[in-house]
């Protein structure tokens, strides 16, 4: 069994710091964003929980989309190997004149070969988006409406996830939209109202409760 190898505690400061560091000369470049955040500011929230909690939007992010292309190399390997074994093994039968067990071979290493062709659909990126942690969203607007008593609305959100992955180095997604963040957390909201807490009142959630399972 492979060891998972786990970044340095020091490193991983370091990369939280940078990560920090940009997100706040994201805000200071786009005044629409940066004067939200303010706003939320002046109504008692504080924005380093904002950050704190966008960091863990953009963090698992980067764990899922680790985690699915480690499984797309194992597939594209795996299934590679398999369609070259069963392609020699149809060529040995023919070798034999064993016709019939060489083409039903065969047929085996086409379907192989299709499997294989489609593991990038499958896996891709593009296909996926990126999985959106909602529990972070949803704890965003708990933290805001839980000082201000007003919602943040699903373009403050989308801002906030823009500003978000650029400062995680990562390209915007067609699912970052104003359109697609605001149906999925109303999605969330709906298909988890244990969770409620995370998006009422947030600070009375325990430290062990505030995580999505």
């Amino acid at each position: 069994m492979a060891v998972k190898r786990q970044m340095p505690a020091d490193a991983m400061k370091l990369k939280r710091s940078s990560w920090w560091s940009a997100f706040w000369k994201y805000l200071d470049a786009h005044p629409e964003l940066g004067a939200t955040v303010r706003k939320w500011q002046s109504a008692g929230c504080d924005p380093r929980d904002i950050a704190v909690t966008m960091h863990l939007f953009v963090s698992q992010d980067t764990w899922i989309l680790d985690q699915r292309r480690s499984r797309r190399k194992l597939a594209e390997k795996t299934l590679r190997t398999a369609a070259e074994a069963l392609a020699e093994l149809a060529e040995f039968y023919r070798g034999q004149k064993l016709a019939t067990d060489a083409d039903r071979v065969q047929r085996e290493a086409d379907l192989t070969m299709y499997r294989l062709s489609r593991v990038p659909e499958a896996y891709g990126t593009k296909r996926l988006g990126y999985a959106q942690n909602w529990l972070a969203l949803a704890t965003i607007e708990g933290l805001v409406f839980e000082k201000s008593q007003t919602r943040p609305t699903p373009t403050e959100l989308s801002r906030l996830v823009f500003a978000a992955r650029a400062a995680n180095g990562q390209s915007i997604s067609t699912f970052d939209t104003v359109e697609l963040i605001g149906k999925g957390l109303r999605k969330f909201k709906r298909d988890n109202p244990n969770l409620a807490l995370a998006w009422t009142s947030p600070s009375s959630i325990p430290p062990d409760r505030g995580k999505q399972t």
